[in-house]
Formats: structure tokens, C-alpha cells, sequence
């Protein structure tokens, strides 16, 4: 994949926080994790991502597994946790399990394009990096 431009991610920023399609939740976040160092930001996101991906599939399926949620509940609790990772757990945990991953992964695909338009290390695919 080609590293982005600083402009090309200025620009993609720029729609998501523009657009009447994207969710409340998923602008202010975005908007606060702009304020960060853009790979904590982006390693938080990736974080933020996986919890919300397995809560989302345990909602999905006929067998809840308790799991996801206590990840969650440990994840927000727990003092190494940043308070952006903190208040965007609490926060998507009043949402759709769908929506909220959902946004969470679009979020964390801007936030390592950012990193990567920086000249940071390759993480346009967050996730399965060494992130």
C-alpha cells in the first residue's frame, strides 16, 4: 500500500468529520485523538478496535461469552489504560455493538494512516502490525 500524503490524510479527516454519515461518537473521537501523540493514539485505536470487534461477534452469536465484556470493564479499570482508551470504552459501551465496532475500526485505520503520513512506521494495515 502506498504511504499516504500529510495532506491526503488532512483531506480523509476532513470528510469523516464533515460528513452527516459518520456517528457523533466516532467525530469526537477522532477530534481528541488529534490532540494526541499520533502513535499512542494510533496503538489505543488498535486496542480500542479488538475490543469492540469481540464484543460486537460475542453479541453476534447464540453463546455470549463473558469474556469480552470483563476485557472491557478490565481495560477501563485499569490504571495503564490512557483516559482517551478509558473514555472511549465507556462511551461505545451505550451503543450498538455493530456500530460501535465499526467506527472504532474506521477510526483506527485514519489514526495509522496518520502515523504512517508522518513518516512513522507502516501501519496502514493496524492490527495485524506489530502494533
Amino acid at each position: 500500500m502506498n504511504c499516504p500524503t500529510p495532506d491526503e490524510v488532512r483531506s480523509e479527516i476532513s470528510r469523516v468529520q464533515s460528513s452527516f454519515e459518520s456517528s457523533y461518537w466516532l467525530k469526537y473521537q477522532l477530534a481528541t485523538a488529534l490532540l494526541r501523540d499520533a502513535v499512542e493514539a494510533a496503538r489505543d485505536a488498535v486496542e480500542l478496535s479488538s475490543l469492540l470487534a469481540a464484543r460486537c461477534a460475542t453479541t453476534l452469536t447464540l453463546f455470549r461469552d463473558p469474556a469480552a465484556a470483563r476485557n472491557i470493564e478490565n481495560t477501563v479499570r485499569s490504571p495503564a489504560s490512557s483516559p482517551w482508551l478509558r473514555h472511549a470504552l465507556a462511551s461505545a459501551a451505550q451503543r450498538d455493538p455493530v456500530d460501535a465496532a465499526h467506527d472504532a475500526e474506521h477510526l483506527m485505520r485514519l489514526l495509522a494512516r496518520r502515523v504512517e503520513a508522518a513518516g512513522g512506521t507502516d501501519c496502514c494495515d493496524a492490527g495485524s502490525a506489530q502494533w
